[in-house]
């Protein structure tokens, strides 16, 4: 996978519809999916979180690059959500609560829709029972609950090598994702970062269901703080201050105002604006610090 370090090179070498699909991944991302879809073996692929289509578009383009019939599995609840998609549908839907998405998915996927499964509905009642996955892209984990579920639910459906891409990890408001790998790093190995949000790992033994069945929500601040310090010093370094600024957001939850406001402040001193989009981090988690304690 030496590629991986040259991702910013094989952009241009995309298939053009896969650049223009409207998404929220960058097109660094784009081409990572692509790439490792191409690689895939006789392993499912599984995506968890495909919007309208940008990402699974990736994996199909990939899949057919190497001849191979798929299919992509595709999971998500697929209604839009003006708190989640606000502005990033603009002139292609009808921006009201619970539209459903999937006629602008199969449009986006255009004749590569033979090569995806597409599975409607919450990913959290959502089985899964073979075959092995070899590729797994989660960009779904957006609740302690949803994070919890699919760690368990597909975790140990790895085979030995698979990938895992974590598009949340690399977040300030997600950092149960970050206490996932590190809670089972002696199951995953780091292979890289991909801007502006993806974490690439390789399943170096596949965890049992109960390896992978994580109460992170319930661990006492300290161990959740700790877990994420963890995975910190196992990434990328330019992906660390994220992970420092998703520990604001702990402060947050427990309801530490002082410790968040502290926290943030602590972040913004050391990176400025030299971090692309963490500004938006900056602003947000205050606004939650600030509210704490109001009636």
């Amino acid at each position: 996978m030496e590629w991986l370090a040259d991702i910013d090179d094989e952009v241009g070498e995309l298939p053009r519809a896969v650049l223009e699909v409207r998404g929220m991944i960058s097109y660094e991302e784009r081409a990572l999916l692509h790439h490792l879809a191409a690689e895939v073996g006789d392993g499912a692929i599984v995506e968890l979180g495909c919007f309208v289509g940008a990402s699974t578009l990736a994996l199909a383009t990939g899949l057919a690059a190497q001849g191979a019939k798929g299919p992509v599995h595709a999971y998500d609840l697929l209604r839009f959500d003006e708190y989640g998609m606000g502005g990033y549908l603009d002139g292609l839907v009808e921006p009201v609560q619970g539209t459903d998405l999937v006629p602008l998915f199969k449009k986006h996927l255009g004749a590569y829709i033979d090569l995806v499964e597409l599975h409607v509905g919450d990913v959290n009642r959502a089985p899964w029972d073979g075959p092995g996955i070899e590729l797994l892209f989660i960009d779904i984990a957006k609740s302690w609950r949803t994070n919890r579920y699919i760690t368990k639910t597909f975790f140990p459906w790895l085979v030995p090598g698979a990938v895992v891409v974590q598009q949340d990890l690399v977040h300030w408001e997600f950092p149960w994702v970050a206490m996932t790998m590190a809670a089972l790093s002696d199951h995953f190995e780091p292979l890289g970062f991909v801007p502006f949000g993806s974490m690439v790992y390789r399943c170096t033994r596949p965890p049992t269901k109960d390896d992978a069945d994580l109460d992170l929500r319930g661990m006492p601040l300290q161990q959740q703080l700790d877990l994420v310090s963890a995975e910190q010093d196992r990434i990328d370094e330019r992906a660390r201050p994220w992970l420092e600024l998703a520990k604001a957001n702990l402060y947050v939850h427990a309801g530490d105002q002082d410790l968040a406001l502290s926290t943030i402040e602590k972040v913004e001193a050391a990176v400025g604006e030299s971090v692309q989009w963490i500004e938006v981090g900056f602003q947000r988690l205050r606004e939650r610090a600030s509210a704490l304690g109001q009636p």
